[in-house]
């Protein structure tokens, strides 16, 4: 994201909002193999592009595979993120799959991003 709003010559930057365990909500838990309410990482980003907030983002990964990983609790897990450093303890990725939908924003969602309620994200 940085790298791609500077080609373009936007100023980009990433809050961090939360680093920590959750118990797992019903579409992570499904997608990370886990019972839902299993302890899971949570990573919860805000980014934003010229000043303005533009999207939120939350990671989930497995609790026994980043529980021994202490670069994935710091805010900045260093060059490359998380993904290098789950490779550097050798989780290898075979594929990415992202799914998009969209849904009227919850309450925090429009306050984080200066949305009216209710509006699409």
């Amino acid at each position: 994201y940085l790298a791609e709003s500077a080609q373009s010559g936007a100023a980009a930057k990433v809050s961090v909002l939360y680093v920590g365990p959750i118990e797992a909500p019903e579409d992570a838990a499904q997608r990370l193999g886990v019972p839902v309410g299993a302890q899971v990482l949570a990573r919860r980003r805000l980014y934003f592009r010229n000043g303005t907030p533009v999207e939120t983002a939350t990671s989930y990964l497995p609790w026994d595979v980043v529980k021994e990983i202490p670069e994935l609790f710091a805010e900045n897990p260093g060059g490359g993120g998380i993904y290098a450093r789950l490779e550097d303890h050798g989780h290898e990725f075979a594929e990415f799959v992202e799914t998009l939908q969209a849904r009227p924003a919850s309450k925090a969602e429009a306050s984080e991003l200066a949305l009216s309620p209710g509006a699409p994200v």
